[in-house]
């Protein structure tokens, strides 16, 4: 009997400021702030080097209501890997993902289903 396979992602917070760690020097707080990307492409990959039948995103992809079009871009990417080796995506948002506001959001790959808020 073969199970379901499927990876959960949580608290991403793409392109967080890390505020709090601006003492650390400018190099080192560049490397923390990529980390939260490249976590993403390290989940990515494990999903697809798993063969996984879905991925799970359960909230807080963003840091704040200032998504940034880079965070979008990166996010959008990793969807697009994930939809190109047939990866289905659920997701739902969490505290940190500001729906409103006065922003472009980029429309994500079809392979995305989106739960919304209530």
């Amino acid at each position: 009997m073969s199970g379901v396979r499927f990876l959960h992602i949580a608290d991403l917070h793409l392109d967080s400021p890390f505020i709090g760690l601006s003492h650390v020097g400018e190099k080192l707080h560049k490397i923390i702030q990529e980390s939260t990307f490249a976590s993403l492409v390290a989940c990515v990959q494990i999903a697809i080097r798993e063969q996984v039948d879905f991925v799970l995103i359960a909230g807080d992809i963003y840091d704040s209501d200032d998504q940034s079009v880079k965070a979008q871009a990166r996010f959008y990417q990793a969807m697009k890997e994930l939809e190109q080796a047939a990866i289905p995506v659920f997701m739902i948002h969490g505290n940190h993902d500001y729906l409103k506001g006065n922003r472009e959001t980029l429309l994500l790959p079809e392979n995305v289903t989106v739960f919304p808020e209530k």
